[in-house]
């Protein structure tokens, strides 16, 4: 079972670039959590972006390349080793929904 999320894997208000490949986009998918563990149980998955504001799921694997400044947007890696500090959540951002709602 997967212990998620792990916060050292997550970049907030990012959006991974460059050569990668599209396995799939799953959409409404209620929280970041669940993106990160499709992404987890796919075995071609390297990373993954979610988007708070559309609350869809995209899994790509290949090269993580540029980020790129997205408000409302968490990419991550996968897989993903917990640290200690994962009880964190950074200031301004939900996983479960809109910022704000």
């Amino acid at each position: 079972m997967f212990s998620l999320p792990c916060l050292d894997c997550l970049e907030y208000h990012t959006s991974y670039r460059g050569r990668q490949n599209n396995i799939a986009k799953v959409e409404d998918v209620e929280t970041l959590e669940l993106c990160q563990t499709f992404c987890a149980a796919h075995p071609d998955c390297s990373f993954f972006r979610y988007s708070v504001k559309h609350r869809d799921c995209a899994l790509r694997s290949g090269q993580v390349g540029a980020r790129v400044p997205r408000e409302d947007v968490v990419s991550g890696l996968c897989p993903c080793i917990p640290s200690p500090d994962d009880e964190m959540q950074p200031p301004g951002m939900t996983t479960g929904g809109p910022v704000g709602v």
